[in-house]
């Protein structure tokens, strides 16, 4: 299996343990568990390879994952917010391709546990209430600015999932209404990353061919997503998401 673990420092088989279980969680992620999981897939990837072999490697996984949700939530979404999010969202994917060029590897992890670090509080902090209020209904520059942080944290760690729930939920869209939403938004996001990623040599045919033996993880993990979302906690499992995804982030910021 053509996975790029050549510069892992893990034992091999620890590496591809790693690189499974997040496979397993963009499935899991997709199948509406909430913005946070979608966090710990790149510190875990990060932890086995460069985080633009990261970016590379998920962006077809992403785009596999997007496809099927699609179709589970087909035409359930709220276009009027997807459209207003779009004009700052490609001016955030230019910026973060803009910025991936210029930093080395290690400034790129750096900012994927400082990013992973502030959205865990985030969520946190809607969990309990704090960034919650009466519904609201955007206007252009909400969108606008919203749709430029997720434009970049996406391009940078496709990590843009929390902000976007944050937008969301305060608008009490319903919840299908509101996955159905998060879908559509994610499918065009990863669809304008995909020529900038092409054209910038962040996702070559080898990391392509990779995800191809790593997509049967996707639909394991959005099966399993489904099970945990009628079996388990909600509160248990974001609870150990976000565990997992503090220590993976502090392990990023140390080296």
């Amino acid at each position: 299996m053509p996975i790029l673990l050549d510069s892992s420092e893990l034992p091999l088989l620890v590496a591809l343990i790693l690189v499974a279980v997040a496979t397993v969680f963009i499935g899991i992620g997709k199948a509406g568990l909430g913005g946070g999981v979608g966090l710990i897939s790149p510190a875990l990837y990060a932890q086995v390879m460069p985080m633009r072999e990261v970016l590379g490697l998920m962006q077809p996984l992403l785009m596999a994952g997007d496809l099927a949700s699609l179709v589970a939530w087909w035409r359930q979404w709220d276009v009027r917010n997807v459209l207003l999010l779009m004009p700052g969202t490609v001016l955030g994917v230019v910026t973060g391709i803009a910025i991936i060029a210029r930093l080395p590897n290690r400034h790129l992890q750096i900012g994927l546990g400082i990013i992973s670090l502030a959205f865990v509080l985030l969520q946190l902090l809607r969990q309990r209430g704090a960034l919650t209020g009466a519904a609201f209904r955007p206007v252009w520059w909400h969108a606008a600015l919203v749709g430029l942080t997720a434009g970049v944290c996406s391009t940078l760690a496709h990590a843009a999932g929390p902000i976007i729930t944050l937008y969301l939920m305060p608008q009490n869209l319903g919840k299908e209404r509101f996955v159905a939403t998060t879908v559509l938004y994610f499918a065009i996001l990863n669809l304008l990353k995909l020529p900038f990623f092409l054209h910038n040599g962040v996702l070559t045919a080898r990391l392509a061919l990779s995800a191809a033996w790593l997509v049967p993880l996707v639909v394991l993990g959005a099966v399993l997503g489904v099970w945990i979302n009628r079996r388990v906690s909600e509160t248990l499992f974001a609870g150990i998401v976000y565990a997992v995804v503090v220590l993976t982030a502090v392990k990023l910021l140390l080296g």
